[in-house]
């Protein structure tokens, strides 16, 4: 029984094959170049052009100085222009000077104390000495 099945089988598939090669159209003859594009003709004219690109960048100068403090302070004023040229020596900021005049005055005080211990100590030498001579 399963080869008169498999006989059945054969005979349907091969009339399928058979049916789906025969009854062929004739193709479409294919056109044997690109098709013509339609073209409009513009005269040329000469004419300035302006050019621009843009860049996403950060500038930065050829010549860069970092300013360094070499004291502390408070900037009180400032004695320069952005971009202007200056000058070796040139005054650029002002910094808050009551802190530096404060610690002026406390340095003179202190040398006054020294200078007052100095002629005490000198007073109380030449005093030892006028007790050794007696």
């Amino acid at each position: 029984m399963f080869f008169n099945t498999l006989k059945q089988y054969t005979i349907v598939s091969s009339l399928f094959l058979l049916a789906s090669c025969a009854d062929k159209k004739p193709q479409q003859q294919m056109p044997q170049g690109p098709q013509a594009v339609p073209v409009t003709l513009e005269e040329v004219k000469t004419a300035d052009a302006s050019y621009q690109d843009e860049y996403p960048a950060t500038v930065t100068a050829l010549d860069v100085v970092e300013l360094r403090p070499q004291v502390s302070g408070f900037v009180t004023g400032v004695h320069f222009s952005d971009g202007a040229r200056v000058r070796k020596g040139q005054l650029l900021y002002s910094i808050d000077t009551q802190l530096y005049e404060a610690n002026y005055d406390q340095a003179v005080a202190n040398l006054k104390v020294q200078e007052a211990n100095l002629v005490k100590a000198q007073k109380d030498a030449n005093r030892f000495h006028e007790l050794e001579k007696k």
